[in-house]
């Protein structure tokens, strides 16, 4: 009896995760590579060393696409740095600052975060590189990881709350020196959250997907701003997978979610590969069921929380291998992984 409830304690000390893996062609990739992209931790030790650890066995480098710090105490904290700091032991660690590294919420309201001291504190170790933390305006940084160069858009708190801010985007990143015509590197532009950044209702186009085995025609709308036309593939996050389970995703992942960040309701783009002249893939994040979609009373039950968290929303990060070829961006593969 004592062997089968400490087995039983096993199996669900571990942790199921999904792995997306994406072949990213193009013919100014000279050099194969292998990137690990992380985002919405939100002070989750348990899943971000588990997943971290993989990623630094697999990947070239890593990046980190925001909220990998949460509203959590002072120990979970270091915990995080320590993860991030004997990762970048072998491996090149790239932040991106997400919402909640520069705001905590305490009984409902905003104050400053002490994640920003924690940014601080990453600044300072080799092999790990983090932008300076937007205030008013969005920070940019340019990141060069060998052939390919990485643009990250940092954005200010106001850019996440009281609707989108596309025209006051726009005038910063015209602002700044993005006229990549002549380098000759793969661009990728990574930026926390996708909601800045896309255009709907310009262009529609028909997509298919998949729900419970039948096959379904939906309009996916999708145009990114011009100014980011010239990035050769725009990675993101923030958007818990929209909170839909994870097997009625269709392969491509074109799907509309039911709820997002801030309770957002139907968001059109929430997870998966959004592939048109400037592809877009969006994390589902290593913690789906969060407290800003309107289903923070969920994970109060820990049995509950568990249930969903390994079966119907596993924790989420994606894999891109870039080598040369034909331009494109396709998943080839969706794993499902016990991690420990």
């Amino acid at each position: 009896m004592i062997n089968i409830v400490e087995k039983i304690k096993e199996k669900f000390s571990s942790i199921i995760a999904r792995e997306r893996v994406y072949n990213v062609k193009n013919s100014r990739i000279k050099e194969s590579k292998t990137f690990s992209v992380i985002s919405d931790a939100h002070g989750d030790v348990k899943k971000f060393s588990a997943i971290m650890n993989r990623a630094c066995q697999n990947s070239d480098a890593i990046i980190l696409n925001g909220d990998i710090f949460d509203r959590v105490s002072d120990k979970n904290n270091e915990k995080l740095v320590n993860i991030i700091s004997n990762c970048a032991l072998s491996k090149k660690i790239y932040v991106v600052i997400g919402n909640h590294e520069l705001v905590d919420f305490v009984n409902g309201k905003e104050v400053p975060a002490s994640n920003i001291e924690m940014l601080d504190i990453l600044r300072k170790i080799p092999n790990v590189y983090v932008p300076d933390s937007p205030t008013d305006e969005p920070t940019f940084k340019n990141w060069d990881l060998g052939g390919v160069l990485l643009k990250t858009i940092n954005l200010p708190i106001k850019y996440y709350e009281g609707g989108e801010k596309k025209e006051e985007l726009v005038n910063h990143l015209n602002k700044e020196p993005l006229d990549l015509s002549s380098s000759n590197d793969y661009v990728i532009s990574a930026i926390h959250t996708p909601k800045n950044i896309i255009i709907d209702k310009k262009k529609i186009k028909t997509e298919a997907y998949s729900v419970l085995g039948k096959t379904v025609n939906a309009l996916t709308q999708y145009v990114v701003l011009d100014e980011l036309k010239k990035s050769d593939l725009i990675i993101s996050g923030h958007m818990h997978g929209g909170l839909v389970p994870d097997f009625i995703r269709s392969r491509k992942e074109h799907f509309f979610g039911l709820a997002g960040p801030y309770a957002t309701i139907l968001p059109k783009f929430s997870s998966g590969l959004y592939n048109g002249k400037n592809p877009l893939i969006i994390s589902g994040g290593l913690t789906k069921i969060s407290s800003e979609s309107g289903l923070g009373f969920i994970t109060k039950n820990v049995v509950f929380k568990t249930v969903l968290d390994r079966w119907l929303f596993p924790p989420e990060y994606f894999t891109l291998k870039l080598s040369n070829g034909a331009d494109s961006v396709e998943l080839v593969e969706s794993n499902r992984l016990v991690l420990k």
